[in-house]
């Protein structure tokens, strides 16, 4: 490199090298960038090795993090220089320290287009290059003719067509108009002709940049055979150099482009093609298939593997070749046990993603056991993909055997994925309920075990359901009475039971000692927690609350039950006042609402929830992964008499409907 002989600019690096502190480093650095202001202001009298060093000190300088608002000039100027010394040293720099909405490039661009146009191979590669890196809208427009004439020249050397390639997708990102089927269509298919691979691997990066839009493969047809031939002669060995040889595989990186390429394009109609294409296909799956000791190499298998299963298994759906798709599925099965993680990744991402082929799909569910156990992957990025494979392979049989796992794993399951499981679980439970009771049963178990990472649309869905249903209710009232009983219920739980008036009457006809109501839903033979009389002191804000939830809704509901209800109410809600461990009376409790709006949120009536947006709740997560229940935010205030007087007429109201 021209910097090697540069002593000024080795003294500088060893300097810095040297600093032991950052305030040091930036003092020298400071100190070098007045002294090439300095000498740039007078640079009338700098020879082109001193613009260089000083050039290159700026580069050095703007790669240690400092910014750097001068010296851009200089740098341009020497891309116009004569010697490939300072046109490296203008391009490499201009194409670090600019981007393309820098001004100072439309100076370069006449010097770019010299340099393509000249005879001169190195000052082509390195205008070629720079244009590849910086390329604008404005640079297709003024540079895309010249560099396409090097692209088809025969004239031109493999590494200039190779760059012009890689150039022309640059420019062609930034203006679809500078290319058009019918301007390069014949071009491209020469292109393809090319016996250097180097050459072939770029064209082929152009050709999937020029497809890869909406039916833009129309004008590229002919394109197709030519692909599919480089294909075999790859996997056959014809004339493959040494040097484009990696551990014995004949060019991967190329076998890999000509996939993805076949896969832009539709399955040929006529017979001959398509058994052309899956003989190839049905090629690299053998050969690719065995693995060694070496690391490198297996990648190397796998990279063309994956390639190849994707379309084969896309070939073999349409033709009913089950030879070459039988062989796609063992390969597949095999890697979702496989030792390697990023193996195991892949397996299951590419089965979850070919899920809507039927015979990927009755695979998948014939070897589940081994999708279940990645769910307990070291690895959380194979665990949510054997989520997602699980859920897609779902269905009448299973569908109940997966609920179970997935509620199963759910207590164990990391944080950020429990909310997915939650509604995934809720999903698959309506959808594939071998029965209503067990439907209910799965529901009050998500309930209980995620209440905290539930949607209100689950629950509300769940009512929906009961509701519609009179000879479940019974048996749904049974269920959350136990669930009520059973322990601190969540907030979502006393939700589900208050809208049910089943739950009600259950919790009424429980009371066989004909003690109070306060007693009969908050003492030891009722529900677990306390009372008002046996509060003594707060061990935990959350026990607290929860416990209260348990005791205040039910006993507020017990207004839709007798006389005596609205007076029991206003007895909770007003002289709750919970006694500390030294016997001081202290303030209301503290909960995330003032209490009024804290018990009233609990007797809001639960919207229906169709079935469709229900399923579709899911296709919502997955758009907004930050999706979360909604929780009312702390008001903030406390509420008036006339508020709390409106928020039990309104409960009283609501109340008598459901009774």
């Amino acid at each position: 490199m021209a910097f090697q002989t540069m002593r000024g600019l080795n003294v500088f690096i060893a300097d810095i090298r040297a600093c032991t502190s950052k305030e040091q480093q930036k003092a020298r650095v400071e100190k070098e960038l007045a002294n090439i202001r300095t000498k740039f202001k007078s640079s009338s009298t700098l020879t082109a090795y001193d613009k260089k060093k000083y050039v290159w000190k700026i580069l050095y300088i703007y790669m240690l993090g400092y910014d750097v608002e001068f010296g851009h000039m200089e740098a341009v100027g020497l891309v116009s220089g004569t010697k490939y010394s300072e046109k490296q040293v203008g391009y490499l720099v201009t194409s670090v320290l600019l981007n393309e909405s820098n001004e100072f490039l439309r100076l370069v661009i006449n010097s770019m287009r010299k340099d393509i146009v000249s005879k001169e191979q190195n000052f082509q590669t390195l205008a070629l290059t720079a244009v590849g890196n910086l390329g604008s809208k404005e640079f297709a427009e003024s540079l895309a003719g010249d560099v396409s004439q090097l692209l088809v020249s025969p004239s031109s050397h493999p590494s200039v067509k190779k760059k012009a390639a890689l150039c022309m997708l640059r420019l062609y990102r930034k203006n679809n108009d500078i290319i058009t089927p019918e301007s390069f269509g014949d071009a491209m298919g020469q292109l393809l002709d090319e016996r250097d691979l180097g050459i072939l691997l770029a064209t082929l990066s152009l050709l999937i940049g020029l497809i890869s839009k909406n039916g833009g493969y129309a004008g590229y047809d002919h394109c197709y055979g030519k692909v599919v031939r480089i294909l075999d002669r790859l996997t056959s060995h014809h004339e493959i150099p040494n040097d484009y040889t990696y551990y014995g595989i004949p060019s991967p990186w190329l076998q890999v482009k000509c996939l993805e390429a076949i896969g832009h394009y539709p399955i040929p109609e006529d017979d001959p093609p398509r058994r052309a294409t899956l003989e190839v296909l049905g090629r690299l799956l053998e050969k690719n298939s065995a693995t060694g000791p070496n690391i490198n190499q297996n990648n190397a298998h796998h990279s063309i593997l994956f390639a190849t299963i994707n379309l084969a298994i896309k070939y073999a759906s349409a033709s009913g070749e089950s030879g070459v798709m039988q062989k796609c599925l063992d390969l597949l099965k095999g890697f979702v046990s496989y030792k390697e993680a990023n193996v195991r990744y892949l397996g299951l991402e590419t089965l979850s993603r070919l899920s809507h082929v039927p015979e990927v799909l009755r695979s998948t569910r014939t070897h589940l056991d081994a999708v279940i156990d990645a769910l307990r992957d070291a690895d959380v990025s194979i665990r949510r993909r054997a989520l997602d494979l699980l859920y897609e392979a779902s269905d009448m049989q299973n569908g109940s055997a997966v609920v179970e796992e997935l509620l199963a794993f759910l207590p164990e399951a990391e944080f950020a994925l429990r909310e997915e499981i939650a509604l995934k679980v809720a999903i698959l439970a309506e959808r594939f309920a071998p029965n209503l009771s067990w439907y209910v049963d799965v529901t009050l178990a998500l309930v209980d075990k995620a209440g905290d990472f539930l949607s209100d649309d689950i629950w509300h869905r769940s009512v929906q359901v009961i509701t519609n249903h009179e000879d479940l209710q019974a048996y749904a009232a049974s269920k959350c009475v136990e669930l009520l009983r059973g322990g601190v219920a969540h907030e979502c739980a006393v939700k589900l039971a208050l809208q049910r008036h089943e739950v009600k009457v259950a919790l009424y006809f429980g009371n066989k000692s004909g003690m109070d109501m306060d007693g009969v839903l908050c003492t030891a033979e009722g529900f677990p927690g306390t009372s008002m009389q046996t509060v003594q002191y707060v061990p935990s804000r959350v026990e607290v609350r929860r416990q209260h939830q348990c005791h205040i809704a039910c006993t507020v509901q017990s207004a839709s039950l007798g006389p005596n209800g609205e007076t029991h109410i206003g007895t909770v809600m007003v002289s709750y006042r919970p006694v500390d461990a030294s016997g001081t009376s202290r303030a209301p409790m503290s909960f995330s609402l003032p209490f009024p709006v804290y018990l009233h949120k609990f007797f809001m009536p639960a919207p229906n929830v169709s079935q469709e947006q229900y399923f579709g709740a899911w296709r919502q997560y997955s758009s907004d992964t930050s999706l979360t229940h909604q929780k009312i935010v702390h008001a903030g205030k406390s509420l008036t008499a006339t508020e709390l007087n409106g928020i039990l007429s309104t409960y009283k109201l609501h109340a008598r409907r459901q009774w």
